[in-house]
């Protein structure tokens, strides 16, 4: 497995369940036509040995690494007979193939933006565009994968890829989604409980699209693992998708209108705030410094509390002072090196010593760090009053800002707005309902960790409550008793929604359904 060329090499019985599928309907043809747009060692290609296959199969394998398709040619060198293989090295973003495959099969790469070149930005950008999507939805090479895989079938083609889970979770995926949608008469979509690929730490699904099919729509299976992997596997269709998004495959339909019902007569997190992004360095490790190192360069007079992560911050729903001052005490790396636009002429020798140690570490030549006149000028540097950390565990940290600090860009700032005040924001945020849209409008990582974008958290229905300053104290008391989070939020839930006209049991319910999405987030983690 590979981080910086995007391959995870797929389980030979996932590869074997894959390709009996779709060759079930292919099998009256005398001849049909496959492509491999990135084969690897060949492992999809062996799995066209099965005597299950009827016809003569002409098999394309594109593959990038020489190295790789040697390997591949050596691993499938005993094909049968009626495959007839040939081999394209190249990028598959950039080759010229003749359309009319019959199938489309693999696992395609899974490359973020930040380690895609410049070269593969612009072939995933035309591709993109080409399929009648917006160039700015371009986070990982995969979706490309997708498109141009799709404009290879023919009218009755089908398309049967390994992709990360985050086509169902992310909002970025929503145009793949819908390309999907509007492309195939049907989409399968088959989901594990245990994560496929441990390396990769997200979820993987398995999509069968058709151009050809008896039903229309979107229909989904799930089971543990590979090992459970059979041809008794029974896809079930979803009569409704009531979110923008896939993953709530977890829930049924019933559950889904159930909580679209109240989420919507809320309004949004986005009414009663503003949030954005906290202060965005280009490097962290640089710019981000202990007491030892502001000592040492004589930084005090352009240094600034910050707060880097949600590790530094004890249980609780307020950020202290005194917190700030044990972390800074501790020599943990809480002090801003903000030099403004300083000239460098007009800097004492010790900052400039210290700048000249960033330059022979090439902080400079970083990417926001080149673009910026000088490059030590740090944008957008001031202190809210309310922050929230994109990343959680078993549920965001959202905590109000006593010590005036700054956060990196691994917080947003939050601003409340007119007449709405940063304690009852906290106070509304942790409820059942809140929570349980925090599951479904996010995404997971390894470990069972949660993010939520910007967009994501300024979605999320809020129930609102005004709350004076001294409820507040007593609410983060309690809230420090990590043990007894779940008896908190259910009397937040008692106090919150139970105005919305819920009754007890479906408040319960509600409850319920934040418990089965927890569970099969925090299921990453085992």
């Amino acid at each position: 497995m590979s981080k910086s060329t995007g391959s995870y090499y797929t389980p030979q019985k996932l590869v074997d369940f894959i390709v009996n599928r779709v060759t079930r309907n292919l099998t009256e043809k005398s001849i049909f036509r496959v492509l491999e747009p990135s084969c690897g060692d060949g492992v999809f290609i062996q799995a066209f040995q099965s005597d299950n296959i009827k016809g003569n199969i002409f098999l394309d394998a594109v593959e990038k690494n020489s190295r790789v398709i040697k390997l591949a040619q050596k691993n499938t060198s005993i094909l049968n007979k009626k495959v007839k293989l040939k081999f394209i090295q190249g990028d598959f973003l950039k080759a010229k193939l003749v359309s009319g495959y019959d199938l489309v099969i693999g696992n395609p790469p899974y490359i973020g933006r930040k380690l895609l070149t410049e070269q593969q930005r612009s072939a995933c950008a035309k591709i993109q565009v080409d399929g009648g999507l917006a160039v700015k939805s371009i986070r990982n090479i995969w979706p490309a994968f997708v498109v141009k895989s799709s404009q290879l079938l023919n009218e009755n083609g089908v398309l049967a890829l390994v992709l990360p889970g985050e086509l169902l979770q992310v909002n970025y995926a929503k145009e793949i989604r819908n390309y999907l949608k509007k492309t195939f008469l049907s989409v399968e979509i088959l989901t594990f409980e245990n994560l496929v690929f441990s390396a990769l730490g997200q979820d993987v699904v398995v999509v069968f699209a058709y151009k050809s099919s008896e039903f229309s729509g979107v229909r989904y299976a799930k089971i543990k693992d590979v090992e459970k992997l059979d041809n008794s596997i029974e896809f079930v269709k979803r009569e409704s998708l009531t979110t923008a998004k896939w993953s709530n495959f977890v829930l049924d339909d019933n559950d889904l209108n159930f909580l679209a019902s109240i989420s919507g007569k809320l309004k949004t997190i986005s009414h009663y705030c503003t949030s954005s992004p906290g202060v965005v360095t280009g490097a962290n490790n640089f710019f981000i410094v202990n007491k030892d190192t502001v000592a040492k360069y004589k930084l005090g007079d352009y240094s600034k509390p910050i707060l880097q992560k949600s590790s530094f911050i004890e249980n609780g729903v307020s950020f202290s002072s005194f917190q700030l001052k044990k972390l800074q005490k501790a020599n943990v790396p809480s002090f801003l090196v903000d030099l403004g636009n300083t000239s460098y002429k007009n800097l004492s020798l010790d900052v400039k010593a210290y700048l000249r140690l960033g330059i022979k570490n090439k902080v400079h030549t970083g990417f926001k760090c080149k673009n910026r006149k000088p490059w030590y000028n740090i944008p957008v540097v001031w202190a809210p009053v309310g922050v929230v950390f994109k990343r959680s565990h078993l549920y965001p940290k959202l905590i109000r800002n006593d010590a005036s600090a700054l956060v990196t860009d691994a917080a947003y700032r939050i601003i409340p707005g007119d007449g709405y005040n940063i304690e009852s924001i906290i106070y509304s945020f942790y409820n059942s309902l809140t929570l349980t849209f925090c599951e479904l409008n996010g995404r997971y990582y390894g470990g069972g960790v949660l993010e939520l974008t910007p967009s994501e958290f300024k979605g999320l229905p809020l129930p609102y409550k005004n709350i004076a300053r001294k409820e507040f104290s007593h609410f983060g008391s309690k809230f420090k008793d990590s043990k007894k989070m779940d008896e908190l939020i259910k009397q937040n839930d008692d106090a919150l929604l139970s105005v919305l006209g819920l009754e007890l049991s479906e408040i319960e319910r509600v409850q319920k359904i934040r418990e089965k999405l927890l569970m099969h987030r925090l299921r990453t983690a085992e």
